[in-house]
């Protein structure tokens, strides 16, 4: 089954954090609710790993993704 990963590249060559690991099939992405749910993810894990590479850089950082989150309705 395909996968998403979306991991840090840490600068100093130390471990890569992972902040989404996503098993997914083609069918699920023909559901328009799934879709816009999984770009959603994506963009909090990226936001999230950028912020651990400046972080784990020394430089400054933006306030986390994740306190940014307003809860999406389910279905």
């Amino acid at each position: 089954m395909p996968s998403i990963m979306i991991v840090t590249k840490p600068a100093n060559g130390g471990d890569a954090e992972v902040f989404l690991a996503e098993r997914l099939t083609t069918v699920q992405l023909d559901d328009p609710h799934f879709a816009a749910q999984l770009v959603e993810r994506l963009r909090w894990a990226g936001a999230d790993a950028e912020s651990a590479e400046r972080k784990a850089a020394g430089g400054s950082h933006s306030p986390r993704c994740a306190d940014l989150r307003v809860p999406s309705m389910q279905h």
